[in-house]
């Protein structure tokens, strides 16, 4: 195989174990002072010690960033890390007056406040997709599975197909909130500089509309 087609050779791993696991967690920036998301990835990246910045990349958005861990055998060490990695990062981000929390999105974040991160990549879809790359941030977090050899790759998936439906379930509408028309209303008065953050807090916290409801898709987050 030429070497430009290295990258499509299978890898396990040194160890030889059955699976090893990965974590990559996207989280906020935030001002301690009223919890508003921060769009300062660039400073934090040039203030880590490199032990830490070698576990954060940036993300789309200014306001996000990465936490990676290396590659473990078992589940448990590699949620061990990511622990770790938390702690050392909000103990950074304290001595330059950031906080840091995770979560699904950010609950009253607004998509003319959202940065699109310097980075060459970044930019580059920013050109693609312009307003559209500035749409309400969300931040997840992915957990990668290694395998020994791409037979037993295709039969994971196939096995898992069948408790994906376990995973992901619908549950149904939920007692509405705050109509969309009167948020919609509330947002556009705030982008003229019209009503403050406290009154758009308020419409966005009216608009979520029970426990454990998704707002982007009408049903429960389960």
């Amino acid at each position: 195989m030429s070497a430009s087609r290295h990258w499509a050779e299978w890898t396990p791993h040194p160890s030889g174990a059955a699976y090893t696991v990965g974590i990559e967690e996207e989280v906020m920036l935030l001002h301690p002072h009223d919890s508003s998301l921060a769009q300062q990835i660039d400073r934090v990246l040039e203030a880590l010690e490199p032990k830490l910045a070698a576990h954060v990349t940036a993300e789309t958005h200014k306001s996000a960033l990465e936490l990676a861990t290396g590659v473990h055998e078992t589940v448990a060490a590699a949620v061990d890390e990511l622990y770790s990695l938390r702690v050392a990062l909000e103990r950074a981000l304290s001595l330059l007056g950031l906080e840091v929390a995770s979560a699904g999105t950010h609950p009253f974040a607004v998509w003319h406040e959202t940065v699109v991160s310097s980075g060459q990549r970044y930019q580059a879809v920013y050109g693609s997709m312009r307003e559209l790359a500035r749409r309400e941030p969300t931040f997840g977090l992915h957990v990668h599975i290694g395998v020994r050899d791409p037979e037993d790759a295709v039969r994971l998936a196939n096995r898992l197909r069948g408790h994906l439906p376990m995973l992901l379930v619908p549950g149904g509408p939920m007692p509405s909130g705050l109509p969309n028309k009167e948020k919609q209303r509330v947002r556009q008065l705030y982008a003229e500089g019209k009503v403050g953050r406290d009154e758009l807090l308020v419409a966005e916290s009216r608009s979520y509309h029970s426990p454990g409801t998704c707002t982007f898709y009408g049903t429960a987050n389960t």
